[in-house]
């Protein structure tokens, strides 16, 4: 069963989210960007649903974009691969805030065997899923 990522949001953050971790780009920012709070921020890590094999064609973009200066949000964008020498304590301050209940994970659970990996990559590039894609066997 796959989520409703406005509803889960809106579930999840009813007071709006502080900080909106972005890996997808297309219509999971502009959900994202609805639940934002006044001076929130907004990481942009990647596009996957924007993803090479759409080189040349028109890609999903970030329609709402009123919302940017309206709420008065910050957007960052950063590429892991710019900043690989502070991963290891990046992944440790993230498992520090898991771990005190300061970071939420939203996921999209498929449930399957080998059989739907090839579905759950194609879904993964194409931005089709809310938070992890997590195939459970």
């Amino acid at each position: 069963m796959e989520e409703d990522m406005d509803a889960r949001l809106a579930e999840l953050a009813p007071e709006g989210v502080d900080i909106f971790f972005d890996g997808a780009g297309s219509w999971q920012l502009d959900v994202g960007s609805r639940h934002m709070k006044v001076g929130g921020k907004i990481v942009q890590v990647g596009c996957a649903s924007e993803s090479s094999d759409r080189a040349g064609q028109d890609c999903a973009r970030l329609t709402e974009c009123h919302r940017l200066a309206g709420r008065g949000l910050i957007v960052g964008r950063f590429l892991l691969a710019q900043h690989m020498a502070k991963l290891p304590s990046a992944v440790l301050s993230l498992m520090w805030l898991a771990t005190r209940g300061k970071l939420k994970r939203v996921q999209t659970i498929v449930r399957g065997g080998w059989g739907e990996f090839a579905e759950c990559v194609d879904r993964l590039l194409a931005g089709d899923g809310v938070g992890q894609l997590v195939l459970v066997f």
